[in-house]
């Protein structure tokens, strides 16, 4: 998962955050290199579309071994679902790489040259934006209901007694929430972009202004969050108490 996360930041700078410097305007416009852009533009989608459906395995896994799922079905889970994605991931961006791409000028708050790189199947299909926008929302409900189960079944955990102490249960949940929140943001501006999009708001430059916050936030704030406030990770944890929690938590 953290490697088409990577992806993404690195499709993200192709695509998007250089090109807002203008460094790349002036070759773009004499040198029209509709391969490399073709293949920035299918790279981010693919990239995205895999990214995010990694995230909802991921949460996936940790429910189900939550819910005391064998080792046998998560194992098969994590064998046969990743080569799944990948492909499906692959299928959905060739559209991309099929068609011609161009660099679109951007409007106030940008400066003039800054630019993105889009395809032409992308600005020319509508629907194509609708699918983005359904994929962004499916993800986060997704992801919201996944992280709420989970959740409930920590807190069940310490009301059964089950965790050592109600104190490393209650930062257990903080942690598990703060992860939620944090994973949600770029889905949820995912969703401004597109909605954005669809209806041509007045601010949407904005918000592909802060779009790469979020982004970073995601594939970076949320580890330093988990590893720096789950009680697994702090030093003096009993042994016993982390290799009860490991197969809880992970």
């Amino acid at each position: 998962m953290q490697f088409w996360n990577i992806m993404v930041i690195l499709a993200d700078f192709a695509m998007f955050r250089i090109p807002y410097t203008t460094l790349l305007t002036r070759f773009c416009a004499t040198e029209n290199p509709q391969a490399l852009m073709r293949t920035i533009v299918f790279m981010y989608f693919w990239s995205t579309y895999v990214s995010q459906l990694f995230t909802v395995l991921f949460c996936g896994l940790r429910v189900a071994l939550l819910f005391s799922a064998t080792q046998k079905t998560t194992k098969k889970i994590a064998t046969f679902m990743p080569p799944i994605i990948i492909i499906c991931g692959l299928l959905a961006a060739l559209p991309h790489f099929s068609t011609d791409s161009f660099c679109l000028q951007l409007v106030e708050p940008f400066v003039y040259g800054s630019i993105l790189i889009i395809s032409k199947f992308h600005s020319n299909n509508p629907y194509v934006v609708y699918i983005n926008m359904y994929i962004y929302l499916s993800v986060t409900i997704t992801i919201t209901v996944l992280n709420l189960m989970m959740m409930y079944k920590v807190r069940q955990k310490k009301y059964l007694g089950f965790q050592r102490s109600v104190n490393q249960a209650s930062k257990i949940e903080r942690t598990l929430t703060g992860t939620m929140i944090i994973l949600l943001f770029p889905m949820i501006v995912s969703l401004c972009i597109s909605i954005g999009e669809i209806n041509r708001i007045g601010s949407f430059s904005y918000i592909l202004l802060i779009r790469p916050i979020f982004i970073d936030a995601r594939v970076h704030i949320v580890t330093c969050y988990f590893y720096f406030t789950h009680p697994i990770f702090k030093k003096g944890s009993p042994q016993s108490s982390v290799s009860h929690m490991s197969r809880a938590t992970l």
